[in-house]
């Protein structure tokens, strides 16, 4: 089975990245990257890499609000 190279986007916009400490994770990134926040809430924090948002997601708030389920291991 062959993907043509037109399959993929040009671009990637947007990555979500889920997290276990919000706090610690966005301190990471302001640290590390000296970038600011540019959206947060109670469950997320959104970083401008460019062209490229990285939207960190608290597990334990997503989860709280039965946004996503895990799948279940067999």
């Amino acid at each position: 089975m062959s993907i043509s190279a037109t399959a993929w986007p040009q671009a990637i916009t947007a990555i979500t990245l889920f997290t276990e400490d919000l706090a610690a994770t966005k301190q990471f990134y302001r640290e590390v990257f000296r970038l600011p926040v540019v959206f947060e809430d109670d469950a997320s924090a959104v970083f401008n890499f460019g062209n490229t948002l990285i939207n960190l997601l608290s597990i334990a708030a997503i989860m709280h609000r039965d946004l996503i389920f895990p799948t279940p291991h067999e």
